[in-house]
């Protein structure tokens, strides 16, 4: 193995890559002039191409939810164009859009509430399991319109195909994967799914597990910065020998401590589906039980001594969803979709063998939304949405009040064809959130939103281009409002503010897509400028132990852009060699102050290969993060790192539909320190060291 030293002074490098990655797309034409598939996109009203879809979207099919191989959504997106996650250890990750996450992003399933309380807080586990996911959409940027203020940063939409829009045309068909991983983390995981049709009746199921153990991580759990300030305030010590051997002695190296995982879930659907539309049901139920590296709480003994505490996270949701539409053949009007989520979640934070915090959560979404068309230039929609959300928050630790939140909302989406190349596209929305607090005065917030945008594709519909205009409000949540104590799993002590104020925001992007031909690739730049952003600010003082933070309004500006391309190198007689680059950049600034935000996702850079050949395909790639020296006040930098990554499938069997594949990953070949500047643990628990996987994936 070697040794790869990227010292980040790879300014001309970032350059080249930028403008190749600008100008291939004109670079060579494709001959082809086949239409571009037409699927339904979230967010969308129909079913539709590329060509028409206004918004910064990335979609993430089976096979490379596989390929990357994680355990939690956030680090399933992670390295996509503009997406990072929070890295809370291997059991908790929830997506970073753009240097936005928490309740700026929502994560939805199947197009409707997941139930969960990751929004909330980073040590706070998705329920939506990447083993039994058919397809993830990510709407980069506000997409408040369709689901809400929450959506002020972007959409996460896990898709599972559960409840079936479409007769599946065969009596019983599978899929089944197996892992068994070794050297970081001792992993074993599988998964099935199995489904078929009955006549009207479309029948689902699908079943998951995973166990890993503590990872192995290339060094000292604490980062070096870290460790050289401890350091220095062991020099100031009275007995300064004694202290840095003592130090010494509780240092974390080599293996990352309570970063265990164990997770299982299983989820039935049927649906019926009739010439005019359908109706179908599921549910679901998952358990997962996970530590939080770094996080400890020192618990009191007999005799005033004191002990450490690991702090963990036990989680189950039982998961009700119904989704249907019925398309009424009009002259105008088209289809009536409908859709609600039902869940029961709980989650235990346990602080040694006490439960510490007990969340108890019961939320409900309903959305109703009615299509239209008129002749081949208008076509639109508008629709009611209501969420309700009863959170019970319990015990000595628990920071937030329990409390409920109703939200009624409605919206309108409208496409104007001006030309047979040139859309118009207008919208509109209106909420109300009302969050009531126990045994405090509730807060109440009218909420509004608007869009346009101009999208235009040439005849072909090789090219398109988008530009986007928006103005997104959103209320704070119970979190923002009323915080007011030490979170043990962030080692932070929150303070909420009642006095802030809805957020507001002015975007603007621009987006360029290449869809077909050898090259193909898309670029998008962006700014956002915020009014009354909510801010989590670190104040520089201590509580019970821990460093202050408090939420507040300031004016932010986030600004950026991404770019992928995908260049055909070989394409001839059954041998596809793929070029793949992608560079994704954000800043992110307190514009009253000139000072950076913090946790904010430095420059990227994805640089890979891919090979396919009859039964066989490979790939390798590596994803080169900057190191992060744009920091706020009290935060610490992070250096850049570069992730290697390898893979090798073999179908044994040359067939799609029944098919045995055998798969190789390597994952940090390198076995480079890695820590995420995004997480509130970067400096404690970096990423896992080199890692390999082995596995099956069957199609039956």
């Amino acid at each position: 193995m070697f040794q790869v030293n990227f010292k980040r002074e790879i300014e001309m490098k970032k350059l080249l890559i930028c403008l190749l990655i600008l100008l291939t797309p004109f670079l060579s034409v494709s001959e082809e002039n086949n239409e571009p598939l037409k699927i339904f996109i979230t967010g969308s009203l129909s079913p539709q191409g590329m060509e028409r879809i206004g918004k910064p979207i990335s979609t993430i099919n089976k096979e490379k939810i596989l390929k990357k191989h994680q355990a939690s959504l956030g680090e399933v997106l992670n390295g996509e164009p503009g997406i990072s996650g929070t890295n809370f250890g291997p059991g908790a990750s929830r997506p970073i859009i753009r240097g936005q996450g928490k309740e700026r992003v929502r994560v939805l399933e199947n197009g409707l509430e997941n139930g969960d309380v990751s929004a909330s807080s980073d040590d706070h586990a998705v329920t939506s399991e990447p083993l039994t996911t058919e397809r993830i959409d990510v709407i980069r940027g506000p997409s408040t319109l369709m689901f809400g203020g929450q959506a002020i940063g972007g959409v996460v939409n896990v898709i599972d195909g559960s409840i079936a829009e479409e007769n599946i045309g065969k009596d019983f068909t599978g899929k089944l994967n197996i892992t068994a991983g070794d050297s970081a983390s001792d992993e074993f995981s599988g998964s099935t799914i199995l489904q078929g049709q009955a006549g009207s009746l479309n029948w689902y199921f699908s079943g998951f597990g995973r166990s890993t153990n503590d990872i192995e991580i290339p060094g000292f759990a604490e980062s070096s910065l870290l460790r050289e300030m401890e350091e220095d305030e062991h020099d100031d010590e009275e007995d300064e020998d004694h202290e840095e051997e003592d130090h010494e002695d509780e240092e974390v190296k080599d293996i990352l401590e309570n970063s265990d995982t164990e997770s299982y879930g299983f989820k039935a659907g049927l649906s019926h589906v009739w010439d005019s539309g359908f109706i179908g049901f599921a549910v679901k139920n998952t358990g997962s039980e996970y530590g939080i590296p770094g996080g400890h709480l020192h618990m009191e003994e007999e005799e005033d001594e004191e002990e450490e505490g690991d702090v963990r996270i036990d989680l189950e949701q039982t998961r009700i969803e119904s989704r249907g539409a019925v398309h009424l053949h009009q002259d105008f009007l088209d289809t009536v979709r409908f859709g609600f989520s039902f869940s029961d979640y709980e989650h235990k934070e346990l602080e040694g063998s006490s439960v510490g915090t007990l969340y108890e959560r019961e939320s409900f979404e309903g959305r109703v939304l009615l299509t239209h068309h008129h002749e081949d230039y208008l076509e639109g929609g508008f629709g009611l949405q209501i969420n309700y959300d009863d959170l019970e928050v319990t015990g000595d630790e628990a920071f937030i009040p329990s409390t409920k939140t109703f939200n009624p909302a409605i919206f309108l989406v409208e496409d104007f064809a001006l030309n047979n190349n040139l859309i118009l596209q207008l919208g509109g929305r209106y909420e109300n959130s009302s969050v009531d607090p126990f045994q405090m005065s509730s807060e109440n917030f009218n909420v509004f939103s608007a869009s346009s945008g101009l999208i235009w594709h040439n005849n072909t519909k090789e090219y398109s281009t988008a530009f986007n205009f928006s103005y997104s409000e959103r209320a704070p949540n119970a979190t923002e409002l009323f915080a007011d104590g030490a979170h043990i799993a962030s080692q932070i002590f929150e303070i909420g503010n009642s006095d802030i104020e809805k957020e507001g925001s002015l975007g603007a992007e621009f987006i360029l897509r290449k869809l077909t031909g050898p090259t193909r690739g898309s670029f998008t730049a962006f700014i956002q400028d915020y009014s009354d952003y909510i801010n989590l600010s670190a104040r520089g003082g201590e509580m019970e132990g821990f460093s202050v933070f408090e939420y507040e309004n300031i004016d932010a500006r986030f600004w950026g852009f991404e770019a992928d391309l995908k260049q055909d190198l070989i394409n001839s007689k059954g041998h596809l060699l793929t070029l793949n680059l992608g560079f994704d950049s954000v800043r992110a600034r307190d514009t009253n102050n000139n000072q950076n935000l913090p946790r904010i996702t430095p420059i990227r850079t994805k640089i890979g290969l891919s090979y396919s050949h009859d039964i066989f395909n490979a790939y390798l790639d590596s994803i080169i993060v900057e190191e992060q020296d744009k920091i706020a006040e009290f935060e610490l930098p992070t250096d850049g790192y570069a992730l290697l990554n390898a893979g090798v499938n073999v179908n044994l069997t040359r067939n799609e539909a029944q098919s045995i594949e055998l798969f190789f990953r390597g994952t940090n070949l390198t076995n480079e320190e890695a820590r995420v500047h995004t997480s509130f643990l970067k400096d404690q628990a970096p990423l896992r060291g080199r890692a390999f996987f082995a596995g099956l994936t069957a199609n039956f």
